[in-house]
């Protein structure tokens, strides 16, 4: 399924089990019904349905509810859910990486002050943290 204006991807799950459910239809003269039959048999097992399109499946709005097998909607909650934990594993590895090198390429540029707080000045270095507090004394005797 290709389309060059919209995704597809979140369409391969309905529409297979679409063209599955034709195939069972008995209301069909007796010649028909033979291939049909067939067709939905080997529907199964030629188009092969990836990962990729129960996670598109699920993430879509209108088909999250995943109206299909419970065994579908439980293997695709499964693979979301692992898909989450692989992107907030790769954004952990990526933020320690990142604080490690600017740490690093940082200590080699500036001077640190010796104390948190305090510059080399003698002057009191205010975090963000204290400056909204006093921001909010000062709100306060107003």
């Amino acid at each position: 399924m290709i389309s060059e204006k919209a995704p597809t991807l979140h369409l391969v799950i309905p529409y297979k089990q679409f063209l599955i459910n034709l195939s069972n239809d008995t209301d069909d003269k007796q010649l028909i019904f033979p291939v049909k039959k067939y067709i939905g048999e080997e529907l199964e097992n030629y188009w092969v349905v990836e990962d990729v399109h129960y996670v598109a499946t699920m993430l879509h709005p209108n088909l999250k509810s995943f109206n299909y097998t419970p065994q579908q909607k439980y293997h695709a909650e499964t693979l979301l859910k692992l898909e989450f934990e692989k992107h907030q594993q790769l954004e952990q590895r990526i933020s320690l990486s990142n604080n490690n090198n600017n740490t690093s390429s940082s200590n080699n540029i500036f001077d640190l002050p010796l104390l948190s707080h305090e510059s080399p000045d003698g002057e009191e270095i205010k975090t963000e943290l204290d400056k909204y507090m006093d921001n909010q004394k000062k709100m306060i005797k107003i």
